[in-house]
């Protein structure tokens, strides 16, 4: 109501609402039409639950199928005399278009009267009244969440390895590990690849094998050792794994509570990374 009050009928553009006046209402819908460019289209989720029909357009919102009735029957909407009209006041008549301002004449007019009376003949009105809906949640009511995740899903690539998420280790490390899995993380090897001029692309640690993410944190006898011994104090067999993959396979494989796997990939996570840290600074490789 107060929305009305200030803005006008529709919300957007009633007599009160002055050119270059800022409101925080104002902002929203400048966001939801710019969402709309994008092909975010925040309106189309807003829907009627219809009820009695008294309280909700019969051309012009949304109540039945996936479109309003003035886009899908425009020529029919260009007659309507009243294009305000309420569902009840529609459907309670005899013929749909008793307040056209002339009957439809044969033709494409005539075909859409046809097809409308076939439309909506199986609605039935209810005793409750008429409510709003919000589309992209399975209760019907707004959420902020909602409208995020729809944002998102439209904006953000999607990636095909998502975040391997354990709660037992620190954010870092799970990102970490996440970078191990895309192999984007500036190995020797990565680095000699965008064209900057290094040294040498071997392993630091092993000096015989060059320095790539699978070699880094599966191949290297550091690694290795880690894990054999991880595999020892949790008493399961040691196998060699030589990719992310590889090394997820075999997590699932094993047969333990899934929270016991979630910690076993936690102490692996990190091993891998304290156990390089700690060889390279025993050699003096790094600082």
């Amino acid at each position: 109501m107060v929305i009305k009050a200030i803005h006008g009928e529709d919300g957007m553009n009633g007599s009160g609402f002055k050119i270059g006046y800022k409101s925080i209402w104002r902002s929203i819908l400048q966001e939801m039409e710019t969402l709309k460019t994008k092909g975010i289209h925040l309106y189309s989720f807003m829907q009627k639950k219809l009820g009695n029909g008294a309280d909700t357009y019969f051309w012009e919102d949304l109540w039945h199928g996936d479109m309003v009735l003035k886009q899908r029957y425009p020529r029919l909407y260009a007659l309507e005399e009243n294009k305000k009209v309420d569902v009840a006041s529609r459907l309670l008549q005899e013929s749909l278009s008793w307040s056209f301002r002339r009957a439809p004449r044969s033709g494409v007019k005539q075909a859409q009267l046809t097809d409308l009376t076939t439309y909506v003949e199986g609605v039935v009105l209810g005793n409750s009244p008429d409510r709003w809906y919000w589309a992209l949640d399975g209760s019907g009511e707004f959420s902020v969440a909602s409208v995020r995740k729809a944002i998102d899903d439209n904006r953000i690539p999607e990636v095909s390895t998502q975040t391997r998420w354990i709660k037992a280790v620190p954010i870092k490390v799970n990102i970490h590990a996440w970078k191990v899995r895309l192999d984007c993380l500036p190995t020797r090897l990565n680095i000699s690849r965008r064209g900057i001029d290094i040294p040498s692309i071997l392993c630091p640690v092993c000096g015989s094998v060059t320095e790539s993410s699978s070699h880094l944190f599966f191949d290297c006898h550091v690694a290795k050792d880690n894990f054999r011994k991880i595999c020892c104090w949790w008493e399961v067999d040691f196998m060699e794994v030589h990719t992310f993959d590889e090394w997820n396979s075999w997590i699932a494989n094993l047969r333990m509570p899934i929270k016991h796997k979630r910690l076993l990939e936690g102490c692996r996570i990190l091993s891998i990374g304290v156990g390089i840290d700690v060889k390279c600074r025993l050699a003096g490789l790094i600082g």
